[in-house]
């Protein structure tokens, strides 16, 4: 059956036959297809002139065009991967795992999560030397992920071995599916688009899925032929969901930012100013160089899309008037953000001078705009501590991002993936840049004119006694 639904949401989804008790992979192939980045990498494929009818992305390809049309049928599927019996009920993420493991690296870049984020401590025994104490020293570990995956499967254990029973139990407890799964530090957010639900025991029962389409996000159930209309209604307190499938928030790009943001970057000389802007802008358009002698000479000002970005000079190589001058002439008009830039192994005493130099200079309104960017990100490793332990562990450093309302992210400018960091970069700063603020930074918000004028005033004034 086929769902038609209003001329805005006019879009048509096909169901799968089922030849037995194939409704574990029916569901299955319902989640890829519906999964873009794995359809278009299908579609795509060029099967070679000596492969098989048993080639898996050759089936999947026929599937796919078959089901964009009408009901299909499953049958070059089975018999690809091998399935003897189609009257057996299997799993769902066995079957899952299967294919994105045959389909190889053409169409199967969505890694799952396998890593976890809790510390946890070893025991003495496993302590780690340390030859600067020559002791043992009490140790922790934890796991971070580097390159975040477009989608995450989470598979929720319902089965397990009771050894009293000697027999697999399926764990019924209802939850609420997460519609999200919010950021945290320099995660990225993903948002849920597909559901694997189970009905039954161990062996045997029925899979279905509820999918949020893509092209118009209505949530739809896919029940082998039959394809319905449902909601996010049907994922809270439920007991079916066995497998949960989330998409990568969509990054956000110097085009698709929802309102004008100007953003001036300061901070210590060859500390990665311009090759972060480059990074925000996605384009080469300031000039980068190795070496140990400033690069930007005068400040420069590059606009793509409703972002612009300020690299600037040494301003604490300037006096106060000049300063005002140029950081007045830099941030108008607004909304303006301030990131401060500074490599995250080199915070020393006289940077963290120079910031509050910076902040004196500034009225302590400006802080709700400002952000510390870390370069050198990769160096966390060679410190075997996470972000927010090494900043903790830091008074100096601490002092100064809690300066910046604990506002503070992590960019590794010496690999080449650059730009998958900016995207949550941009996100961080579109909410900073909230309507209230949508202002540039006046001239009454920097206190060093103020100061002048006042002092200018007083002078006046006791000249006018005498």
């Amino acid at each position: 059956m086929s769902f038609n639904k209003g001329f805005r949401n006019e879009v048509q989804y096909n169901g799968l036959k089922n030849q037995g008790a194939t409704c574990y992979l029916n569901a299955v192939l319902q989640c890829l297809f519906m999964t873009p980045e794995f359809r278009e990498a299908v579609e795509s494929y060029e099967a070679p002139g000596d492969c098989g009818e048993e080639n898996l992305l050759l089936q999947l390809q026929k599937l796919f065009t078959q089901l964009s049309e009408k009901a299909a049928t499953t049958g070059g599927i089975t018999k690809s991967l091998g399935i003897r019996s189609v009257f057996e009920q299997q799993d769902a993420v066995e079957y899952y795992r299967k294919i994105l493991k045959a389909v190889g690296t053409h169409a199967s870049k969505e890694k799952s999560l396998k890593t976890f984020f809790e510390h946890s401590k070893l025991e003495e025994d496993d302590w780690m030397y340390c030859e600067r104490c020559d002791s043992k020293t009490e140790t922790e570990t934890w796991s971070e992920i580097h390159e975040y995956p477009t989608v995450l499967a989470l598979h929720l254990k319902r089965f397990d071995f009771d050894y009293i029973q000697m027999r697999y139990e399926k764990n019924e407890c209802r939850l609420d599916v997460p519609l999200s799964l919010p950021k945290e530090d320099n995660r990225p957010r993903y948002d849920l688009y597909a559901v694997i639900n189970h009905k039954g025991g161990y062996s045997g029962g029925h899979y279905n899925t509820i999918i949020r389409s893509y092209e118009n996000e209505i949530w739809y159930r896919f029940d082998d032929c039959s394809v319905t209309q449902t909601s996010e209604a049907s994922l809270e307190n439920s007991s079916l969901p066995y497998m949960l499938m989330y998409r990568k928030s969509a990054a956000l790009s110097p085009g698709s930012i929802p309102h004008p943001m100007r953003i001036l970057l300061i901070g210590p000389s060859r500390a990665g100013k311009s090759t972060i802007g480059n990074m925000i802008l996605g384009g080469n358009y300031f000039l980068c160089k190795s070496g140990s002698e400033t690069v930007t000479k005068t400040s420069m000002v590059k606009t793509v899309g409703k972002v612009t970005v300020v690299d600037t000079l040494n301003l604490f190589s300037l006096n106060k008037s000049s300063w005002v001058k140029e950081m007045q002439k830099f941030s108008d008009p607004g909304p303006s953000v301030i990131l401060w830039v500074t490599p995250i192994s080199k915070f020393s005493e006289e940077q963290q001078g120079l910031f509050h130099t910076f902040k004196k200079r500034l009225d302590s309104r400006i802080t709700k705009r400002m952000m510390i960017i870390f370069t050198k990100g990769r160096q966390l490793k060679e410190f075997v501590q996470p972000i927010d332990r090494f900043i903790s562990d830091h008074r100096k450093l601490c002092k100064v991002v809690r300066c910046c309302q604990n506002r503070y992210h992590v960019i590794d400018i010496t690999g080449g993936d650059g730009h998958n960091y900016t995207s949550e970069l941009l996100e961080k700063l579109s909410e900073m840049v909230t309507s209230k603020e949508a202002t540039a930074i006046t001239r009454m918000q920097l206190k060093c004119l103020r100061r002048s004028r006042l002092n200018k005033k007083t002078k006046k004034h006791q000249s006018n006694k005498k």
